[in-house]
C-alpha cells in the first residue's frame, strides 16, 4: 500500500475556499490562507453526531452562502440505501429537528445539490478507498465515529493516499487513554504532514 508523501513545509490552519465570493467570509485560493477542499466527507454520516451538529451547521453556512460554490458533502455509513434519496431524506428529517433555524428551502436545495452517500465499512480499507474516489482534489475527511473504530479508519485512509493538502478531523474523544491516543496521533503522522 502507498504511503502518502510529506510536505517539507507545514500546512497553514486557516481554511480558504476555491473560487469564493466576495462577502463570503471565505479566502480565495490565492490570498495565501491555507488549504483549498472542494469536498467534506463524514464518515459515521448516518450516526447522532452529524444528524445533531454537523449537518445542522453545514446547513446554516449553505444558507448564509458561506460555503464555497461546487462543494460536495458525501456522507459515508455502512447503512445501506437503495438509492441516495434514502440518505437524502435522511438528512432532511434531521435537519427538520435540528435545523429549524435555517429555511426549508436551503434544507432542500443543499441536500439535492451538495449531498451524496457512499456505503463503506470504515474499518476496510478497499471499502473506504472506493467511496472516497475520485481521489483527485484535496478534501476533508471528517471521522463522526466511535473512537474503537479510529485507528482501523485512520489505517484506511492512509492506504487510500489522500491527495496532497487534504485534511482529517477526528471527533473527541481522541482516544480512550493516554496510550490510545498517542498512538492515534503515531498514525495521522504516519500519512498527514
Amino acid at each position: 500500500s502507498a504511503t502518502r508523501q510529506k510536505r517539507s513545509e507545514p500546512a497553514k490552519a486557516t481554511p480558504s475556499v476555491p473560487g469564493a465570493r466576495k462577502g463570503s467570509g471565505a479566502e480565495s485560493p490565492g490570498d495565501g490562507g491555507g488549504f483549498v477542499v472542494e469536498r467534506i466527507v463524514i464518515f459515521g454520516a448516518t450516526g447522532d453526531l452529524a444528524a445533531r451538529y454537523l449537518m445542522p451547521a453545514l446547513a446554516k453556512l449553505y444558507e448564509a452562502d458561506k460555503l464555497p460554490p461546487g462543494i460536495k458533502i458525501t456522507g459515508v455509513d455502512r447503512q445501506e440505501w437503495d438509492d441516495e434519496h434514502g440518505f437524502r431524506r435522511l438528512v432532511l428529517d434531521n435537519l427538520e429537528h435540528h435545523a429549524g433555524n435555517v429555511s426549508a428551502d436551503a434544507r432542500a436545495t443543499m441536500a439535492v445539490e451538495v449531498l451524496e452517500y457512499r456505503q463503506a465499512d470504515v474499518t476496510d480499507a478497499e471499502s473506504v478507498i472506493s467511496a472516497l474516489e475520485p481521489l483527485t482534489e484535496p478534501m476533508l475527511a471528517y471521522l463522526a465515529l466511535p473512537p474503537a473504530v479510529f485507528a482501523p479508519t485512520l489505517e484506511a485512509l492512509k492506504e487510500a493516499n489522500l491527495p496532497e493538502g487534504s485534511r482529517v478531523a477526528v471527533e473527541k474523544p481522541f482516544g480512550v487513554n493516554l496510550e490510545s491516543a498517542q498512538e492515534l496521533n503515531r498514525l495521522l503522522h504516519e500519512f498527514l504532514p
